[in-house]
């Protein structure tokens, strides 16, 4: 093969190639965009669509959430998510006892997953009191109590000097402090 045939050759050959090379390249950016975009809208969609939330104290719905697919793959997946997921939006309302994943909450009706209408349904009413679920917690939260003001509570206030003597101490009330 000499240089005249082979110069032919890339003439003749090359474009053709790099020309055919782009339009596959350009099929399968086509196919993957359509074949995600499918995935994502169409599929997810319909497996992960149409979920709620719904918060129910004495038989009245409280609020109801509807999930994006997304979320609702995110939580139905992962116990982790779902707990903080269903905190945040109970935590207006109530505060929980027990944990919301955990078997005891599912046994008593606290948090139920119906997969077939597609909801996730927390009724407060089981929600056990704090004394029976963790006592120490209840005997805590009454032994807090506010903080009485002091009488002179200019003198609780932290000094601005080394020293304890008042004349080397500025006043913490003056306008003309300066550190």
């Amino acid at each position: 093969m000499d240089i005249a045939s082979l110069e032919n050759f890339l003439v003749e050959q090359v474009p053709s190639f790099l020309g055919s090379s782009f339009y596959d390249l350009g099929k399968f950016v086509v196919g993957y965009l359509i074949a995600r975009l499918f995935y994502e809208r169409a599929f997810k969609g319909w497996l992960y669509g149409r979920w709620s939330l719904i918060v129910t104290r004495h038989g009245k719905e409280l609020t109801h959430r509807n999930l994006s697919p997304e979320k609702a793959e995110k939580i139905i997946k992962n116990d982790d998510d779902l707990s903080v997921y269903v905190k945040g939006v109970v935590s207006t309302y109530a505060w929980l006892n027990m944990d919301i994943c955990s078997n005891r909450a599912r046994r008593e009706g606290l948090l139920s997953l119906d997969k077939k209408a597609r909801t996730i349904t927390v009724d407060l009413d089981k929600n056990p009191k704090s004394e029976q679920s963790n006592p120490a917690l209840a005997d805590a939260a009454t032994a807090v109590r506010p903080r009485k003001p002091t009488p002179n509570a200019a003198q609780d206030r932290p000094r601005f000097c080394d020293n304890d003597a008042e004349e080397n101490c500025p006043n913490p009330n003056a306008d003309n402090i300066k550190l």
